[in-house]
């Protein structure tokens, strides 16, 4: 591919058509920037050298936040630089500083389409169709073919979770590189695998003492129904669930309640209308 089409300036009025339309053709970086940012300028010729070497895979559009302050402003840009991948028309990834250039490289070839990508698609409609044996299997051999191709290490992490299958779910997300665990879907990915060892967590085969039974039966029970309902996605009902835990008793197994409520919001993200309406209801309950 010309050079000139892969690395190019944009502004606020291209921004649409250069980067989130291109977008769903093939993947684009955007590298914000100013010309006094010293870290700035370490990284530009990084990114610039992976770009040409990945030849086409991969287009990087460059914003200078001191001629695009409005541009800046609408994508939150906090920090420079940042780098932000957008495909499909939305954003997949970002980091912000300067990094090396192997960091560089596996951030920018972690969003490249590969021939294995097909296989992710065929995974997804067999779990839909309720064959999830069908589509582990599919994502366990495909993994070993492709074992550059973390996305379906990541799809394959969530079928057995579903599954039942944590401890498996867990291996699989250790085979990802470090940089990969702190990305959103794997952090996700943890959460949701924290959640299904508390639903899988054996009720005690101790008699409930009668102050406990009292205060509304086996709270352990309870918190394993309401890791249950995460699963499930019936997020509101687990959060009714955890706050009845917390009021019972907030110290219940280390504050098991908190935390997961805690990890709860952190699934959902900030701006869920759930974690706006209990995010208050928690702070009540502790305090």
């Amino acid at each position: 591919m010309n050079p000139d089409t892969l690395i190019f300036d944009t502004d606020r009025e291209a921004f649409q058509a250069q980067v989130l339309d291109a977008s769903h053709q093939i993947p684009v970086a955007v590298d914000f920037w100013a010309a006094w940012c010293g870290p700035c300028r370490s990284l530009a010729p990084v990114l610039e050298k992976v770009v040409r070497e990945l030849d086409g895979a991969v287009r990087l559009a460059k914003v200078d936040t001191d001629r695009c302050p409005e541009l800046a402003t609408a994508q939150g840009i906090r920090g420079l630089p940042t780098v932000r991948m957008f495909k499909h028309g939305a954003v997949v990834g970002e980091f912000s500083g300067a990094y090396p250039e192997s960091y560089v490289r596996e951030f920018l070839t972690r969003y490249v389409d590969r021939a294995s990508d097909a296989v992710r698609g065929e995974a997804e409609a067999l779990r839909r169709g309720g064959m999830m044996d069908a589509a582990i299997a599919l994502l366990r051999d495909a993994a070993v073919a492709d074992p550059e191709n973390h996305g379906l290490l990541l799809d394959l992490a969530g079928c057995l979770i579903a599954a039942n299958l944590p401890d498996e779910a867990e291996s699989v997300l250790e085979r990802l590189p470090a940089t990969e665990r702190l990305s959103a879907p794997a952090k996700r990915l943890q959460a949701l695998l924290e959640f299904a060892r508390m639903a899988a967590d054996e009720p005690s085969s101790e008699p409930v003492a009668e102050s406990t039974a009292d205060k509304g039966g086996d709270l352990r029970v309870r918190l394993r129904q309401s890791a249950q309902n995460v699963l499930a996605e019936n997020y509101e009902q687990a959060m009714i669930e955890f706050l009845e835990i917390l009021r019972i008793d907030k110290a219940h197994r280390n504050g098991a309640a908190h935390k997961a409520l805690l990890s709860l919001f952190e699934l959902l993200g900030a701006d869920h209308p759930l974690v706006t309406r209990y995010r208050s209801r928690l702070a009540s309950a502790l305090y």
